[in-house]
């Protein structure tokens, strides 16, 4: 606060109305003087909190931003609850060189000499929409051999010869992790090309391999043993899809089989962010989920409130 000093001098008197004006005009100063600080101090903080205010909101959009490209990257695609997909038994009929066993649900390359790439593809009705989960079990394999596992077009044809990995119309996990194939063990196999993906890793004899085809989104997903590696093919893919294998290498052995996964088993293999967003499709309420951010083991937690739910 200014403080203003006003010195009057005696002589010569003022008049007592120029004293008053005098006097008037020192109070208005120091009025003033007190109020001009205070309303641009005011202005300042105004300014200031807008400014913050605006960092805040650039600064959620930009996590908005980045978290609707993390989703659209990872394509979060959980397994279908136990009952939601198809429980039949799957045989192949269309073969390459091939010995089938057990009815048709295990098939071996059986070729007398090195014959390359064999094919077997799934006589069961092609699949056109929905979700649909299969698993092969690796049931022989040494070096130089080598198994893949994945979809073909319907009109693929596995008599001709040839690997479905070799086709446009194929999409086919390589399971292999024999010698040199050990360095390409999980990549995806499509028209002779390719790429790897997110999890990507081999299998070894004796693991079952399990694919979930999920049709509304186009997408194949890879699991090791009920364990969910990732998504190997995020989008594109569309009916009708059959379920195929490639082997290379006589003895290389495997059989399939239609299944579904147990609940508990797939959220396990969920990270935190696609469990709450499980848990929101399944009707959680927010404020139990909110309660769950509190537990010693928040994945568990949500986990829990989705298997309570109806």
């Amino acid at each position: 606060m200014g403080i203003f000093v006003v010195v009057v001098r005696a002589r010569p008197p003022l008049p007592s109305r120029k004293r008053c004006l005098v006097i008037v005009s020192c109070v208005q100063m120091l009025l003033l003087s007190q109020a001009a600080p205070c309303a641009a101090e005011e202005r300042i903080g105004h300014r200031a909190e807008e400014e913050r205010l605006a960092q805040m909101e650039r600064r959620i959009a930009r996590n908005e931003e980045r978290i609707a490209e993390l989703e659209r990257s990872c394509q979060i695609d959980p397994a279908p609850p136990p009952g939601s997909v198809d429980a039949g038994a799957l045989i192949f009929t269309s073969t390459g060189k091939v010995e089938l066993s057990e009815g048709g649900a295990t098939v071996t390359h059986a070729a007398t000499d090195f014959d390359g790439w064999q094919s077997a593809v799934c006589g069961a009705a092609p699949m056109t929409s929905g979700r649909h989960y299969a698993e092969v079990t690796w049931l022989s394999g040494d070096k130089g051999q080598e198994l893949l596992v994945g979809v073909v077009e319907d009109g693929f044809d596995a008599t001709k010869g040839g690997a479905a990995r070799n086709h446009a119309a194929g999409w086919m996990y390589d399971a292999s992790s024999f010698g040199a194939a050990r360095a390409i063990a999980g990549k995806l196999y499509r028209d002779r090309r390719k790429s790897d993906w997110d999890g990507a890793r081999g299998a070894e004899v004796g693991d079952v391999i399990g694919l979930l085809l999920d049709l509304e989104r186009g997408s194949l997903s890879v699991y090791i043993n009920g364990t969910r590696l990732g998504v190997m093919v995020s989008s594109g893919l569309e009916g009708p899809l059959r379920w195929a294998v490639d082997m290379l290498g006589q003895g290389s052995k495997a059989r399939i089989a239609s299944s579904t996964l147990d609940l508990s088993t797939e959220l396990k293999g969920l990270r935190l962010s696609e469990l709450k967003k499980r848990a929101r499709e399944a009707g959680v309420d927010e404020d139990k989920l909110d309660e769950a951010d509190d537990a010693e083991d928040t994945k568990q937690a949500v986990a829990d409130l989705i298997l309570a739910q109806p």
